[in-house]
């Protein structure tokens, strides 16, 4: 996004070279907030999908606890996946 290319235009007056160091940096707020924006949506989902995890394995542990059969822990896990997905699709809509 900075590179003043390969010197075939460069600034030759004051004006010139403001305008140039105004522009480049305008450029790399404008790519750091680009580049932050995706890493927060990728951390962000990272974060869900963890809380997804170890909430299912609390699941598990309270069926395995509680001697629930295979049909009730199966319906267990779909609702919360059911809730997980609608709470994602949720967020976009915010």
């Amino acid at each position: 996004f900075t590179t003043v290319g390969y010197g075939d235009f460069s600034p030759v007056n004051v004006v010139e070279q403001v305008w140039g160091m105004i522009f480049m940096i305008l450029n790399i707020i404008i790519g750091s907030w680009i580049i932050g924006s995706i890493t927060l949506l990728i951390v962000k989902k990272d974060e869900a999908t963890g809380h997804y995890r170890d909430t299912l394995e609390k699941l598990h542990q309270y069926a395995a606890m509680h001697l629930f059969d295979f049909s009730m822990t199966k319906s267990l896990e779909t609702q919360l996946r059911l809730e997980f997905n609608n709470r994602e699709i949720a967020d976009e809509q915010i």
